[in-house]
């Protein structure tokens, strides 16, 4: 079963300064398998005619049903938070 995750809903949960590849490369090392990486820029449509919005990326992630905790943005989010060097985003550790 494969999920697709927007790169900046994956940054809500996770402070990092590291690039979707770097992200890409370090999780899939340890876990779920991120088959591609596919690069999304939504159209705007402003006066004159559509020009490209801003620009994100997604993960294709490849989850194993024996995974479900990581079958949701805060599930996979919190799992790689313990298992690579990221560090939990305010969201997780409450706000102080």
């Amino acid at each position: 079963m494969n999920i697709l995750i927007p790169d900046s809903w994956l940054r809500e949960f996770l402070d990092t300064d590291a690039t979707p590849q770097q992200i890409q490369s370090a999780l899939s090392l340890c876990g779920p398998s991120i088959e591609r990486l596919i690069k999304f820029a939504p159209p705007l449509k402003l006066r004159g005619g559509e020009r490209g919005g801003n620009t994100d990326w997604i993960y294709d992630i490849e989850i194993t049903t024996n995974r479900v905790d990581c079958m949701s943005v805060i599930g996979f989010a919190r799992y790689q938070t313990f298992s690579q060097n990221f560090y939990p985003s305010s969201l997780f550790r409450g706000k102080s």
